[in-house]
C-alpha cells in the first residue's frame, strides 16, 4: 500500500498596497491630505522604520524553523532515506493546480529475522511543483509546503518505528501491518485536517514540534492512531 499524502495550495494574504502617487499615503490618521508637514513626515518614518522591524523579526522566526532529524541506529533503519527528504528527492512537476506537493511512502516489510518493516519514500509519485520557485513572492512558501512534506515522512517513519518495537514484542507480522496501513491513512488525514494542509501556522508548529520530539524517543510500540496523536499533542 502507498500511503499518499499532499498538501493545499492557496494565495498568501498580501499587505496592503500604498499608493505612492498621492502625498496623503503617509499622512497620520485625522490629518488633511495634500502637502506632507514636518510632523506627517516624523510620523511616517516612524510607521515605515516599526513596519521594516516586525518584518524583519518575523523573517527570522520564519528562516530560523529547521527540521532536526533523528537517525535510527537499528538495521535496517524504520526509513528510506533516513533522514528529512530534500526538495531535490521529489519529482518536478510544473502543471500550474490548486495542490503544491505530494509525498508518497511504501511500508516494505524484511522478513529478516528478525521481520522488520521499512518506511520508503516513493520519488516516482512524490512531487513538488517547482513553478512556486520562479515568484520571489512564493519562496517562503514554498519552504513551508517542503516542512510540511517533511513532517508526512517523519509521521510515516514515526509509525515504522513503532510497529518494528511491536514486532519485537511478539506482535503479528501480517496483523502489524495491516494495523500500520490503517493508522498511517488516519494519522495523515488528520495532520492534514488540523493544519489545513500547513497553511495554519500554529497548528503546523504544534505538529513540527510533536512529532519531530517523539522520533528522539525511544519507542514504546504501541502502535494505535489515539496513541501516536497524543504522543504528538494533536487535539
Amino acid at each position: 500500500m502507498v500511503v499518499r499524502a499532499h498538501v493545499w495550495f492557496s494565495r498568501p494574504r498580501r499587505l496592503a498596497v500604498l499608493d505612492r502617487t498621492s502625498p496623503s499615503f503617509l499622512s497620520r490618521p485625522g490629518s488633511l491630505p495634500g502637502r506632507l508637514s514636518n510632523a506627517d513626515r516624523r510620523w511616517a518614518i516612524r510607521v515605515i522604520v516599526s513596519a521594516l522591524t516586525s518584518t524583519s523579526l518575523l523573517l527570522a522566526v520564519a528562516c530560523s524553523r529547521t527540521l532536526v532529524w533523528q537517525t535510527d541506529i537499528r538495521d535496517p533503519p524504520s526509513c528510506s532515506p533516513d533522514r528529512l527528504p530534500t526538495r531535490q528527492d521529489f519529482r518536478e512537476r510544473w502543471e500550474p493546480g490548486v495542490r503544491a506537493a505530494e509525498t508518497a511512502v511504501r511500508y516494505v516489510l524484511h522478513p529478516g529475522p528478525p521481520p522488520r518493516i521499512q518506511a520508503v519514500f516513493d520519488p516516482s509519485l512524490s512531487w513538488f511543483r517547482m513553478d512556486l520557485l520562479k515568484v520571489p513572492s512564493w519562496e517562503r512558501r514554498a519552504e513551508m509546503v517542503l516542512r510540511h512534506e517533511q513532517v508526512h515522512f517523519a509521521l510515516s517513519c514515526l509509525l515504522a518505528r513503532e510497529a518494528n518495537a511491536a514486532l519485537d514484542r511478539g506482535a503479528s507480522v501480517q496483523a502489524t501491518l495491516m494495523l500500520l496501513n490503517a493508522i498511517a491513512t488516519r494519522v495523515n488525514v488528520q495532520y492534514d485536517a488540523e493544519t489545513a494542509h500547513g497553511t495554519r501556522d500554529d497548528a503546523q508548529q504544534r505538529w513540527e514540534r510533536g512529532v519531530m520530539r517523539q522520533l528522539r524517543k525511544p519507542p514504546r510500540g504501541e502502535l494505535s492512531s489515539e496513541a501516536v496523536l497524543e504522543s504528538v499533542g494533536s487535539r
